[in-house]
């Protein structure tokens, strides 16, 4: 995490002093990010790599975008990540990565010293970019996988999107709040889904808008 736009990666656990953890907010800081960072070179048809996203996982990125499908039209759809387009559901790579199989890495790699050295307590962030098209079978899949493999990592429940606690203002979370966790950010489309309970912040949304309308929950990207 960057306190400038400086090119040195640094933690912010060794910018912060531990006094100060319960007093700084995130927003005041800026997070190095990767854009489909699971992809081997070119964005359109070519390869999605596990092997590839981890070792940009371990270059040092505290939040990412998955792009995330339904795997095919049928009733039992899976969750997948690859690159495309919500409309037609068009997939632009050459492959898709099994949702699971990417959360796995990301619990075994983003909190561990021996692959992200110093990095290790940072917070973690997830923009999970939706592009099922509202299938309820595929976000309540995603909701599972998400709280079985990072389960642990997640952020307390006051936190989550559907919370109505006056204490769960998300802008104003601190550094000790978040020191070795994930926070999953989403774009609309999950809402009325179980997801609401595992997602911290979303892009705006009507929903938002008339359901939640002091959360103020908005990513612009």
């Amino acid at each position: 995490i960057y306190k400038s736009n400086e090119i040195t990666q640094r933690s912010i656990y060794d910018i912060v002093t531990q006094a100060d953890q319960s007093n700084k907010k995130l927003r005041d800081y800026y997070i190095a990010s990767a854009f489909r960072p699971y992809v081997c070179f070119f964005h359109k048809y070519d390869y999605c790599s596990l092997e590839v996203f981890q070792q940009v996982l371990v270059a040092g990125p505290r939040m990412i975008e998955l792009e995330i499908f339904n795997d095919s039209f049928s009733a039992d759809v899976e969750p997948v990540v690859s690159t495309g387009t919500e409309d037609g559901e068009w997939k632009l790579a050459l492959n898709s990565l099994p949702l699971v199989e990417v959360l796995k890495i990301i619990a075994a790699t983003v909190f561990n010293q021996k692959y992200v050295k110093q990095l290790y307590q940072d917070p973690f962030i997830i923009y999970l970019n939706l592009k099922v098209n509202r299938n309820l079978v595929c976000l309540e899949k995603i909701n599972r996988y998400i709280y079985d493999i990072l389960g642990q990592f997640l952020l307390d429940i006051k936190y989550a999107y559907n919370s109505n606690r006056d204490n769960s203002n998300f802008a104003d979370i601190t550094l000790f709040d978040v020191k070795s966790r994930i926070l999953i950010y989403s774009s609309p489309g999950f809402e009325g889904s179980p997801l609401e309970e595992i997602v911290n912040y979303s892009a705006v949304s009507d929903y938002t808008l008339d359901n939640n309308p002091s959360q103020y929950r908005i990513l612009y990207l």
